[in-house]
């Protein structure tokens, strides 16, 4: 259909095959115009004129050093050093002095300078009324080239879909007029590109405004992958209805109106506008323009202010998404009080993103599950963030305290015993201790020992 619809511009391109020179110096190709290239012609006969008669002064007058030169102000002479005056034939007209030279001209000098600078601006004037002229011709057709320009880059977009379509095992998906969002192994097309050590997971989506769960929950730790997973299940409603293939196994996109999301942290001090007044403006856009084709996701609402506010916040604005309208919703929070809507609301349900804890260190498996996570793991994600020891450990002291609903004061926290090192790392050295028979080591063997018990430590303090 493309190649159909192309208007070739036979006329036009012929015209700018003839007339444009896009190698040398010249811009109008020779042949275009008989006056130009006789112009031009006169004027390198002139230049060729001027070189050889610079041969002949030398011969002529005996000055070797006898040049013909040329600048705006004068423009062309004869350049005589001073020890050489004395050769100067009496036809040469002085035409200035300089303090180790002087200039001069002569009849043939001054007619050959004619010749140049008026034939030179002869073929400017020329130059520019033919330019203006296809200028002209160009206009016509503008219209013509418009519509040329919308089909080839509608072609570029159809190559780049099909290329990453072929080089990344996309799949055509299935679009309907259903409010459904349906995935099997769904993948993110960019961060998939950019994982350097390790593959990409996989994961399936699956959200149905008309018979099943338009809302879900999503918990887990920070780091997880939560962001990802509702970024990437935007993206294949994106790639899916401007008629890409998506990355996936299998996939059916509901028509979308619009897709809302309100994911990161912003402000704009200069205006007064603080990060969690930023967050209630963006969802406030999204709830009072929301309907129910449109796909949403949101990631920690209400986490600007205080606990109890932001989960009343939160709950209100889900609530409210899927019980008057009915729009497919991804909502993440760290708020797990709010995997109570799916008691709730049929059409909301819990997922979670997998980890695995062995000790006190987590593994992300970056797996989404149905069900709801009962931790957020905000201790451990702070540690493998490199917060120091003391702070780790004193988080975890007042963690225990809340959990335990005690009031926290100072006095609580101050006196709390203090653990004495890390339960783990104490039970690891503890245990190559136990197994350590000094009587038979050597000074080599003990030396060894020392070192691989401070690697432990180290370990256990950055990872």
């Amino acid at each position: 259909e493309i190649s159909e619809s192309l208007n070739t511009q036979d006329e036009m391109l012929e015209i700018l095959e003839k007339s444009l020179n896009d190698t040398g110096e010249e811009c109008i190709m020779k042949g275009f115009n008989p006056e130009l290239d006789a112009i031009r012609e006169d004027v390198g006969q002139a230049l060729a004129r001027v070189s050889s008669l610079e041969k002949e002064r030398k011969k002529s007058t005996g000055i070797s050093s006898l040049k013909i030169k040329y600048n705006i102000v004068i423009g062309y002479y004869y350049e005589v050093t001073k020890p050489n005056l004395h050769s100067v034939p009496a036809e040469f007209r002085r035409k200035q002095w300089l303090s180790n030279a002087e200039r001069f001209s002569d009849r043939e000098l001054d007619e050959l300078e004619e010749r140049i600078i008026s034939g030179q601006q002869k073929i400017k004037t020329i130059e520019e009324q033919i330019i203006s002229e296809i200028r002209d011709l160009g206009s016509i057709g503008s219209a013509q080239t418009r519509e040329n320009g919308e089909l080839l880059s509608c072609l570029d977009v159809l190559i780049s879909f099909s290329r990453a379509a072929s080089y990344h095992g996309y799949i055509r998906p299935e679009l309907t007029d259903r409010p459904i969002l349906e995935a099997v192994e769904s993948r993110h097309p960019v961060v998939e590109r950019n994982i350097r050590e390790d593959f990409f997971v996989p994961n399936d989506i699956k959200l149905c405004a008309e018979s099943g769960p338009s809302l879900a929950v999503i918990t887990g730790p920070n780091m997880s992958g939560k962001s990802t997973y509702m970024r990437q299940a935007a993206l294949l409603t994106v790639l899916g209805q401007s008629g890409s293939f998506v990355p996936a196994k299998s996939a059916k996109i509901g028509l979308t109106d619009r897709i809302f999301s309100r994911i990161g942290a912003s402000d704009d001090i200069s205006k007064g506008i603080s990060t969690f007044m930023a967050e209630m403006i963006e969802t406030a856009n999204i709830t009072n323009n929301v309907t129910t084709e449109s796909f949403v996701i949101l990631d920690e609402i209400g986490r600007g202010t205080s606990t109890y506010d932001g989960i009343s916040i939160a709950w209100s604005v889900a609530e409210y998404l899927v019980s008057k309208i009915r729009c497919r919703t991804f909502f993440a929070t760290h708020y797990h009080e709010l995997t109570g809507l799916a008691e709730k609301y049929e059409f909301v349900e819990n997922l979670n993103i997998a980890v695995k804890k062995e000790g006190d260190k987590i593994l992300f498996l970056r797996k989404v599950e149905k069900g709801s996570s009962s931790h957020s793991y905000g201790i451990q994600v702070a540690k493998l963030a490199g917060l120091p020891r003391e702070i780790v450990k004193k988080a975890k002291e007042i963690l225990r305290i809340l959990e335990k609903n005690e009031t926290l004061i100072h006095e609580d926290i101050h006196e709390e015993k203090e653990e004495n090192g890390d339960e783990e790392l104490q039970n690891r050295l503890s245990e190559k201790l136990r197994l350590i028979n000094p009587d038979n080591l050597t000074p080599m063997e003990a030396l060894k020992i020392i070192f691989e018990m401070k690697k432990i430590e180290r370990e256990d303090r950055y990872v």
